[in-house]
């Protein structure tokens, strides 16, 4: 995978030690993206602290060239926090969410998101849980959910 990027900050909303985070660094790795440590200040999927986030990463030397948010809401406070710290978004630091909320359309800059078509995954889940519940011996199973990368 080419990326157009440099280094990545990953604001996943929780200390780092989510089935997220355990899924994201052998992906980066694979992918031969550096992130930088210290950026995960964020302790909930907020807005508060996703600014709380901007304004720590803003002060990392050499500072990403780019944000991963865990979703849009946190995304615009990193932005909120970038552009309070004196970076310019995207110019300075690109920033993108995860499940495409209105938020990512309307903020300005707007955000490049994820989505992940929550109604699709609603009743994927729906449709599995009903199979395990007549199930008499349940099992999990891996699904892939179609995603899809709607630019800001």
């Amino acid at each position: 995978m080419k990326t157009g990027t440099g280094e990545l900050a990953l604001s996943l909303g929780g200390r780092g030690s989510s089935p997220t985070m355990s899924a994201w660094r052998p992906t980066k790795n694979a992918c031969g993206i550096g992130t930088r440590t210290g950026a995960d200040s964020a302790r909930r999927l907020a807005l508060r602290r996703g600014l709380g986030a901007g304004l720590a990463i803003a002060k990392l030397a050499p500072r990403p060239t780019a944000v991963v948010a865990v979703n849009d809401l946190t995304a615009v406070g990193v932005i909120k926090g970038l552009l309070k710290a004196g970076c310019r978004v995207p110019q300075d630091i690109s920033v993108t969410g995860f499940d495409n909320t209105r938020l990512a359309e309307y903020s300005n800059p707007s955000i490049t998101t994820v989505d992940v078509h929550r109604d699709m995954l609603g009743r994927m889940a729906a449709d599995a849980l009903h199979e395990l519940s007549r199930s008499a011996d349940p099992r999990g199973r891996d699904t892939q959910i179609p995603a899809e990368l709607i630019f800001g």
